[in-house]
């Protein structure tokens, strides 16, 4: 019997609806054995770089702004609710490891749940900043630590994500019973505003739109958790999610009848019971696609 990682239960809430989703594969499943001998360091660097590169090529001119270097214009834009993440990566000659964080059972807001370090911007502040600042309160990482920083993307987190925060974290808790529809489907919002794939810059709407940064770091440096925001740190073999019933994509249907895609990571032997969905996931997967789409180029 083939085992089925979205049926285990995890020490995260997923706020799936009963009978309401499907599972896809990862847009890499058919080349992950080839990509899985072929991911270096390199590879990984150039294909961040390509992710940066886009959002100078597709994104609006008033993003750009007046012909300035989108490395400029992309720390001016603090309005709304706005948060910023790092998601570190270190390299070494026989693997690439990113970090993410479990955060105590204690917050507000997603207790116990998997994330990369970062936060809301406080007054004053940009996305780098922000996104530096919270790295350090949380784990540590000076920037001393980082030999290179690049922006990725604003990625925006989808109304029935953030209800998840209010959940409480309960390995025994029915994952499947919980229902999403009037998160989704309420306060007015029509599914165009609920659409996440892709990149979209930042609005005063108040909806979260969260920036992104890839931050190298050596493989040697030393992160501490600061234990009134962080339970553990995780260094995952990005190889690791490569591997079958690693990674899944499931399509989620609310009453309306919208369908979204959320993405999951699965690794017991690093991670025990915790799981890596939602927005997290969302943006390992948006670099794992483009690892993918450089190494096809090639």
């Amino acid at each position: 019997m083939v085992e089925k990682p979205y049926e285990r239960i995890y020490e995260q809430y997923v706020p799936r609806q009963q009978n309401s989703f499907s599972v896809t594969p990862v847009v890499w499943a058919e080349k992950a054995d080839y990509l899985y001998s072929n991911l270096t360091g390199d590879l990984l660097i150039s294909s961040v770089d390509a992710m940066h590169q886009k959002l100078y090529t597709d994104l609006s001119g008033d993003l750009r702004g007046n012909g300035q270097q989108l490395s400029q214009r992309e720390t001016d834009l603090s309005t709304g609710h706005n948060y910023a993440v790092t998601v570190p990566i270190a390299i070494t000659a026989e693997d690439v490891f990113i970090f993410v964080t479990k955060r105590t059972s204690t917050l507000e807001v997603d207790p116990g749940h998997i994330s990369f370090p970062g936060g809301r911007l406080e007054p004053g502040e940009n996305f780098r900043e922000a996104a530096f600042r919270e790295s350090k309160e949380e784990i540590g990482l000076h920037a001393a630590d980082i030999k290179k920083d690049v922006f990725i993307g604003f990625f925006e987190r989808p109304l029935s994500e953030l209800q998840r925060g209010y959940q409480n974290t309960n390995p025994d808790k029915d994952q499947k019973s919980f229902d999403i529809s009037s998160d989704v489907s309420g306060n007015g919002h029509g599914a165009s505003e609920r659409e996440n794939m892709g990149f979209t810059a930042p609005s005063s709407d108040g909806r979260q739109k969260i920036a992104a940064f890839v931050v190298f770091i050596d493989p040697k440096t030393n992160l501490v958790a600061n234990k009134d925001e962080v339970e553990d740190i995780f260094k995952l073999p990005l190889r690791s999610l490569l591997l079958p019933g690693a990674a899944w994509n499931e399509i989620w249907t609310d009453s309306d009848g919208y369908e979204r895609e959320i993405n999951f990571f699965d690794n017991q032997e690093v991670m025990g019971k915790n799981l890596i969905w939602g927005l997290t996931a969302r943006i390992i997967a948006t670099i794992m696609a483009e690892v993918y789409n450089q190494q096809l180029n090639k």
